[in-house]
């Protein structure tokens, strides 16, 4: 799995309001974002808004079972038995928000029952699970960026902490601008639909490539720096090809001497730069 994905974002009560509570409309809809290329899509708030959880599980177990596109679901889940509930209804992950009471004791257990790969942690108040963020990326649970109220610092630790991320994109036609901006320029998609959750900048470099003194090889070392500490972490080469591709990935990217082709840091080990 790449380490940032996008992923379309609806809203249940939106998305079932606009289709009057039509089965074969709500199923139509998810489909429209099947067909963008989507792999899946994050449907939130599906408790949030109701008292009757027996009702929305219903209809959604019906929209899961016609639509064919596995989908991410939270909004609301306060209990294991909600978890339960909310995987028997055909959600291929749940989604537990770290606002949720007991956060941790309810991620705990729904990863015991049914395995880390199931369970997606949503950041929507990063303080309360700060202090685990590393065990987190660690094991390899995967995470959702939506704590607006974060500020940059911490943000751009969980963007570094090693950990698969998911960044929402709202509604259909904004995953579809976003798509429409390149699956690999991160940088344009951040710029176009992140830039009020992720405070990623694009790069903007004053210089071109060919501004830059080369090797015999036409490489160029590069010297890559813990941003808060001034650290030197690692040393390695660029050439043109690896220099564009950072630019246009928004993630560091090399060029091997050894194996004489690109790579980009993290696809192995998750620790991206």
């Amino acid at each position: 799995m790449k380490k940032i994905n996008l992923i379309p974002w609806l809203s249940w009560i939106k998305l079932r309001t606009a289709c009057d509570e039509n089965k074969d409309d709500l199923i139509a809809k998810v489909r429209e974002i099947r067909n963008l290329g989507a792999d899946a899509f994050y449907l939130d708030d599906l408790f949030l808004y109701s008292n009757d959880k027996d009702s929305e599980l219903h209809l959604f177990k019906a929209l899961a079972a016609g639509s064919d596109v596995p989908s991410y679901v939270g909004g609301g889940v306060s209990s294991f038995e909600d978890v339960k509930k909310i995987f028997y209804a055909g959600a291929e992950k749940v989604v537990i928000e770290t606002s949720t009471q007991d956060a941790a004791g309810l991620m705990a257990e729904a990863i015991g029952r049914f395995g880390e790969d199931a369970v997606l942690v949503s950041l929507d108040n990063y303080a309360i699970l700060e202090d685990r963020i590393a065990d987190i990326a660690a094991r390899g649970i995967e995470l959702i960026i939506q704590d607006t109220a974060a500020n940059q610092e911490r943000k751009r630790d969980i963007l570094r902490c090693g950990a698969p991320i998911y960044l929402p994109v709202e509604g259909q036609l904004g995953y579809e601008q976003a798509m429409d901006s390149s699956n690999e320029n991160l940088k344009g998609i951040i710029s176009k639909s992140f830039t009020k959750q992720i405070p990623v900048q694009p790069v903007q470099p004053t210089f071109a490539f060919e501004d830059l003194k080369t090797n015999p090889e036409g490489l160029i070392p590069v010297i890559v720096q813990d941003y808060r500490t001034n650290e030197v972490l690692m040393m390695a080469y660029m050439d043109k090809e690896a220099y564009e591709a950072t630019l246009r990935k928004g993630m560091m990217t090399y060029h091997s001497r050894s194996r004489n082709e690109l790579w980009t840091k993290g696809e192995t080990s998750g620790n991206y730069q």
